[in-house]
């Protein structure tokens, strides 16, 4: 019997939450630890642990070390996941959209830009965003490498189709050959029909 798993959005945990901190939480709560998947680099696995909140849905604490950020998301049999993880990571301090469009609008050296758009990224709602559109796209066009390199993995992490025309725009300019393959394989993992669920 395979139910189809529903993935809510991501939701990036401010810096001074800790792992104990979600341990914390999640024992707060009575969640039941389900395991753990140890980080391995080499096959491109993140450290995740898992609590089971009940029955058909469960609660999992991120470290994504390609992006630099730390986040919870849910994980239902019901198409409510979304709604779901915004009761369940309520007493965390989490990353709000408006703070992350602030926090890019903020920032002025690269290496801050580059961790705003991946920011971005990470937070992404499961429906385009026309405010993280705009500012994803904007940082697809900086002058520093990296920032557009953040830019290209920020869009693989939403797979809005919007963003189609950014990567084509890219790959066309673009002297980095590897930046290229990057935006390559991300344009096309984008949906094709411009629906993003």
């Amino acid at each position: 019997m395979n139910e189809r798993r529903h993935y809510s959005r991501r939701l990036a945990l401010k810096d001074h939450i800790t792992m104990a901190d979600v341990n914390q939480y999640a024992e707060s709560h009575g969640w039941v630890s389900i395991g753990v998947i140890k980080k391995n680099p080499d096959e491109g696995v993140f450290y995740e642990k898992k609590w089971q909140v009940r029955e058909g849905i469960s609660f999992h604490y991120i470290v994504d070390d390609f992006m630099g950020e730390r986040y919870v998301m849910a994980v239902s049999q019901d198409s409510d996941a979304d709604d779901e993880l915004t009761g369940l990571s309520s007493g965390l301090d989490t990353w709000t959209m408006d703070e992350a469009i602030l926090n890019f609008d903020a920032s002025v050296y690269g290496a801050d830009k580059e961790r705003a758009v991946s920011l971005l990224g990470v937070i992404s709602p499961l429906q385009p965003n026309q405010a993280i559109i705009e500012r994803v796209g904007k940082a697809v066009r900086s002058k520093y490498p990296g920032v557009r390199q953040a830019a290209v993995w920020a869009m693989a992490y939403s797979k809005w189709s919007e963003y189609r025309e950014e990567l084509t725009a890219l790959i066309d300019r673009e002297a980095d050959e590897q930046l290229i393959r990057d935006a390559e394989a991300v344009a096309s993992t984008l949906e094709m029909d411009g629906d993003s669920t």
